[in-house]
């Protein structure tokens, strides 16, 4: 898996809600993952590391693909594509 130096905030949660704990090492199964985020660098990201994208469409950014499938306009859309 490719690594990529980010400095950004992640939140991950469990399928049933819980929040995972920031300083607990968390590797990620990309059967159960999905990279949510607003950019065609995320996009790239989730693609080099084998995991599902999901663009959410009112973030800052855009993709340079039109009519992306996985694509939310709210986050309450997002549990359309999980």
């Amino acid at each position: 898996m490719n690594q990529f130096k980010m400095n950004l905030k992640l939140l991950i949660f469990d399928l049933d809600g819980t929040l995972w704990n920031p300083r607990e090492t968390i590797i990620l199964n990309q059967f159960r993952s999905v990279y949510v985020g607003t950019t065609q660098t995320d996009l790239n990201a989730a693609a080099k590391n084998d995991l599902d994208f999901i663009f959410c469409s009112y973030g800052f950014g855009h993709l340079n693909v039109s009519d992306y499938p996985m694509t939310i306009n709210s986050f309450d859309k997002l549990e359309f594509h999980i």
